[in-house]
């Protein structure tokens, strides 16, 4: 996957350059940039060096994503984390001088342009996504010449035998998907038991149960808009995109579920709650 960040990097610097400009025509490199690497090569070039891969702490989501899939069943998984890749990215020209103009000057523009590209583009557009990041179209997000992870950049120059020169800090900040996820039925009823402190005989039951309205041809397919009523206790729930509609705080007992589309009842049955003999509020129509 960090491999295919450089890929995508290279390809937005390169892509999003002005034409005719240094950046368009530079060698992208994502060497480290010690003192082996200074004296290979004769061009000007644009060293982006992977220096830091740390967890956005802040961006990450403990809680359980849930997904419900057509079969009826429901998978949880946890949410991606959200990695910080740090590059440091800094301009180097190895060829030989030209036109009178001193390699800094040379140097500095580059790296204006490359700082350019980056502050345009707050997140990489999906043209350059490569490899596995294709599927990340919704975007990632890139934040230049902002916060650093470096603690000193003296210490980075001195560690590297290199000169000290001027740099952009980019972060960029990938989903990392953990591939971590549970698939399983449905729980079409929940009891939850509640006694009193001070009187722990004394208790009381409260059930919450799910159901889901089909079409009857095709039973993968949920029917939106439904209306379910419980007679009894007149209460009502429409159904979501999916189909699915749910009921909380009832007590136990047996309940009339009558099912409403487009003003007309189409299905009344008595049902017990909790379920028993592992019945389920499901109901198919006919489209």
């Amino acid at each position: 996957m960090i491999r295919h960040l450089d890929l995508t990097l290279k390809a937005m610097l390169t892509g999003e350059a002005d034409p005719g400009s240094e950046l368009k025509k530079a060698n992208i490199s994502f060497s480290i940039p010690d003192e082996k690497w200074q004296k290979t090569g004769n061009t000007l070039e644009l060293n982006v060096y992977l220096y830091d891969i740390r967890e956005n702490q802040e961006l990450r989501n403990n809680e359980p994503e849930v997904v419900r899939t057509p079969d009826g069943k429901i998978t949880q998984k946890m949410h991606p984390r959200r990695i910080d890749c740090s590059y440091f990215i800094t301009a180097w020209n190895k060829a030989p001088v030209s036109g009178g103009e001193d390699k800094e000057f040379q140097e500095h523009r580059l790296l204006t342009q490359a700082l350019y590209v980056l502050m345009r583009n707050p997140f990489i557009p999906p043209v350059y996504l490569k490899g596995a990041l294709k599927s990340h179209e919704d975007g990632i997000p890139v934040l230049a010449a902002q916060k650093s992870h470096l603690n000193d950049p003296m210490d980075f120059w001195n560690t590297l035998g290199a000169p000290v020169k001027p740099g952009v800090d980019c972060i960029v900040t990938l989903p990392l998907d953990l591939k971590k996820a549970v698939t399983g039925a449905m729980v079409i009823s929940k009891v939850t038991e509640y006694r009193q402190e001070e009187d722990p005989e004394i208790q009381r039951k409260v059930v919450q149960v799910g159901g889901r309205i089909m079409d009857s041809a095709d039973p993968s397919k949920g029917i939106a808009g439904v209306t379910v009523i419980i007679e009894e206790l007149k209460l009502s729930d429409v159904t979501d995109a999916d189909g699915y509609y749910t009921f909380d705080n009832l007590s136990p007992g047996k309940y009339t579920f009558k099912v409403i589309r487009e003003s007309v009842e189409v299905k009344k049955v008595k049902l017990d709650v909790p379920n028993v003999d592992n019945k389920n509020y499901d109901f198919k129509l006919t489209i």
